[in-house]
């Protein structure tokens, strides 16, 4: 599709005569009501803007839509016309530059356009010479909208995320009760089988979760099923027996509010176990099952083969929808009032039962946003406070507009951290700094700054097996506690724990001390109590000062992050100058021309 052209007309110093370049619409791009332009307040609003080309000056042009004005002539015209705003770039991403504006809008209504090098407005129908038609700076029909700033459609997370570290639980794996069975520690087992790690377990290692600097924990599914991973449930209001009673479960949540800590349960509303009474119904019952629509079955399904192919526990080909192609995981149907009913009950139920402080939503971007509305509704209902996280592996935008989830795991942080410090390729400071950059104008601000970040989880390899220098991976948490977001660690990650692809990275947890890497768990303890101490961390900007392949600087409000990712030291040249104090190091420092870092280390100063 081809986009409108216009002209520019350029002066320059050397060039005596005016030079003619021809500019595609399409170098200039915005959408309303969008990450590029949404709501923070019912009178404040963030405003974005991308370029494909560099431009002396962003301007915004905006106003209330019903409000008028005389010129000097005494002609009636819009207020906003003659009031610009400049813009300022928010980052870079591989040759398109970002222009930012936080603005007020008092009327809670706003018609608005970009005024380009002071001569071209970019509105949603045309762009313009407003220099050869002035008239047009007043023209509403070609100004973006924002109609109204409604309160029930700004997005809101609860605030105690914000302060959060999480630490991520595999609970088969993480401990039994039994102190004599360390023997098996850091073995891997397959999903069908079973360590035996408990509630109570967990339980007892609340303290050590908090000394090294978490304050929520985040649990893998804990209600009945066949599998240690228990995303195949077959009863969403008990727990599952080999990790204790509700009473141990309650006990688990109790003692962690006691000490100031949140507790996170993982649902899996897009599928359950084949074992699910509503899925063995319709194995008995056929169509006559009031469940059967609560489930996606094909043209050819035969309950009865199907019962005995689930029962032979073969592979086969799956008369139904399900999760990843597995028969034993049915793919459920959201929209059907059975199910729908069945999944809300759930959602109030741990929460008025037990008190959870959230819920992590498996496989979120396969279910309906429809049945996320009705969820968030009866989440928040129960209690506003608790946190709603989807795990989507790409952009997660379409579920953090307000409605839907408050936050999502951030696989969109984690590849590229994964790319960059496993690798010595040329090129990839610039590829970090562009792919980050990427992810930091993708979302709005205020939403940003709860995102569920991490470098590993349960369903990817360790972050150690990618990254196995100790000194390089500590590197690789500082910017992920750097990056905007709430940040996570997996169980063992703290100690240094290996381990390759699902399976093999729910190993059981490592506690005896001579199998833990103290130099890393030192460094959680102290990095973590710094995250919680400087406002800056929890910032949502984030400054690129630079990004080569071996030396990475970046601004948080007044922290400035230096890493030298080689294993040889590096004089890194500052434009930065003046005092700062260095937050580890405790003493003042003095930034001239450039800052020597040693190999494979980093600096944290704060301006003074």
């Amino acid at each position: 599709m081809r986009f409108g052209t216009f002209l520019f007309i350029l002066n320059t110093a050397d060039i005596s005569h005016e030079r003619e370049i021809l500019m595609q619409r399409s170098d200039v791009f915005h959408i309303p009501k969008s990450h590029m332009a949404y709501a923070v307040s019912t009178t404040t609003m963030e405003i974005r803007l991308r370029t494909r080309r560099q431009f002396t000056s962003i301007e915004l042009i905006f106003g209330d839509p019903f409000a008028r004005t005389k010129d000097e002539k005494g002609n009636v015209m819009w207020e906003g016309a003659h009031q610009t705003h400049p813009m300022k770039k928010e980052a870079e991403t591989d040759g398109e530059t970002h222009y930012f504006i936080r603005i007020d809008v008092p009327t809670k209504r706003v018609k608005y356009g970009f005024l380009i090098d002071g001569r071209y407005l970019y509105g949603p129908r045309k762009t313009v010479d407003v220099r050869k038609h002035p008239e047009e700076r007043s023209n509403r029909d070609n100004l973006f909208a924002f109609p109204y700033l409604l309160e029930a459609d700004i997005y809101q997370a609860p605030d105690w995320v914000r302060d959060t570290i999480w630490y991520s639980i595999f609970p088969d794996r993480f401990r039994r009760e039994d102190e004599r069975l360390k023997s098996e520690e850091g073995k891997a087992y397959e999903n069908r089988e079973f360590f035996g790690g408990t509630l109570k377990g967990i339980t007892e290692k609340l303290d050590y979760i908090q000394d090294i600097g978490a304050n929520a924990i985040y649990l893998n599914p804990v209600f009945p099923s066949s599998t240690a991973h228990r995303y195949d449930i077959t009863d969403y209001f008990g727990i599952d027996e080999r990790l204790g009673s509700e009473e141990d479960f309650r006990a688990l949540v109790e003692t962690a509010h006691e000490k100031g800590m949140r507790v996170m349960l993982d649902a899996v509303f897009n599928h359950v176990s084949y074992k699910h009474p509503f899925f063995q119904d319709v194995l008995s019952r056929g169509k006559e099952s009031p469940y059967y629509d609560c489930f996606y079955f094909k043209e050819g399904f035969d309950p009865g083969k199907t019962q005995r192919d689930l029962e032979n526990r073969k592979r086969f080909k799956p008369p139904y929808e399900s999760f990843a192609f597995s028969p034993y995981m049915p793919k459920v149907n959201t929209d059907h009032p059975i199910m729908r009913e069945h999944f809300l009950k759930v959602a109030r139920y741990w929460i008025e039962h037990y008190d959870i402080d959230g819920w992590r939503l498996d496989v979120a971007n396969e279910v309906s946003h429809d049945f996320w509305r009705a969820f968030r509704n009866t989440v928040k209902g129960a209690k506003p406070e608790c946190f709603i996280v989807g795990e989507t592996w790409d952009n997660a935008y379409p579920w953090l507009t307000g409605d839907q989830h408050d936050s999502a795991m951030a696989y969109d942080y984690m590849f590229p951290l994964h790319d960059y410090f496993k690798s010595q390729a040329s090129g990839r400071g610039e590829t970090l700094k562009n792919a980050i950059n990427e992810v930091l104008i993708n979302y709005p601000r205020h939403v940003i700054v709860n995102l569920y970040t991490f470098l590993d989880n349960h369903d990817t390899p360790r972050i150690r097996h990618i990254i196995p220098g100790i000194e390089r991976l500590k590197l690789a948490y500082v910017l992920l506690f750097a990056l905007p977001g709430t940040p996570s660690i997996y169980y063992g990650g703290e100690i240094g724990m290996e381990g390759g692809r699902d399976p093999d990275n729910r190993r059981v947890m490592m506690w005896k001390e001579d199998n833990q890497n103290r130099s890393l768990k030192a460094f959680f303890k102290t990095f973590s109590t710094l995250y919680r101490q400087e406002a800056g961390f929890k910032s949502p900007d984030f400054k690129w000062v630079r990004a080569e392949d071996d030396i990475l600087v970046f601004k948080k409000e007044d922290l400035l992050f230096f890493m030298n990712t080689a294993e040889h030291s590096i004089d890194c040249p500052t434009d930065e100058r003046g005092e700062f104090y260095d937050l580890e190091q405790g003493t003042e420092i003095r930034l001239d021309d450039a800052l020597t870092l040693p190999g494979t280390s980093y600096r944290i100063l704060k301006a003074l």
